[in-house]
């Protein structure tokens, strides 16, 4: 998590001082970098359990912007870090602490809307497709008497049928840009087509990005 924040802090510092003389509107390609802070939830598909997680994540597009219609396409590469943390009560006497981290790869194309105020401003809302890639996810129980396990979430010999996670899942995002000059705040949504896992729902989380646009 700290080596996520330094590369980010590192990469928005490199092209912060990359020089252009074109106003947003004036461009006909453009690059984004951002940093998101990304809270994600499941549901699960038995009870009314819903397991809410922490993310970061560090992202890149590239853009195509239309000369005769305020359109843009685009692809982009996101790395999403989530972590979790709980008790399970169920057993008074002996406490389980639960700690979940899971790292996955979002590839996805875009298709949005540029809406300029005075050259300066830009209001883009957008909607995207992916594709929700599992790069890691793992679950440690710690119990108050006994040893600690550790299950990979992705790996069928470490859980149920019903609880393994699918390592991909098609997903869809909408959102829009708010940019001026060269900085740009996101605001997105983005669910799973598919469900995470027998007993779980799709995957849906809120994302607030902060970037840089060269």
């Amino acid at each position: 998590m700290k080596q996520i924040k330094v590369l980010a802090t590192l990469l928005l510092m490199a092209v912060s001082t990359t020089a252009f003389g074109q106003s947003l509107k004036e461009r006909e390609n453009y690059h984004k970098v951002f940093v998101e802070y990304s809270p994600m939830s499941i549901k699960s598909n038995l009870n009314d359990d819903k397991y809410n997680f922490n993310g970061i994540g560090l992202g890149y597009n590239y853009n195509i912007a239309m000369k005769d219609m305020p359109l843009h396409f685009g692809v982009g590469l996101k790395l999403d870090y989530y972590f979790r943390r709980d008790t399970n009560n169920s057993d008074e006497k002996n406490p389980v602490k639960i700690s979940d981290n899971m790292m996955c790869a979002v590839p996805a194309i875009n298709v949005g809307v540029d809406i300029f105020i005075k050259k300066k401003i830009m209001l883009a809302p957008y909607v995207a497709i992916g594709m929700r890639v599992g790069l890691f996810g793992n679950e440690k129980l710690t119990p108050a008497v006994g040893e600690a396990t550790s299950l990979n979430l992705f790996k069928k010999a470490d859980m149920d049928a019903n609880n393994v996670w699918n390592r991909t899942l098609a997903s869809w995002e909408v959102g829009l840009n708010v940019a001026y000059e060269s900085y740009f705040l996101g605001f997105s949504f983005n669910r799973d087509f598919e469900k995470i896992s027998v007993n779980m729902k799709q995957v849906q989380a809120f994302g607030i990005k902060a970037g840089y646009i060269f």
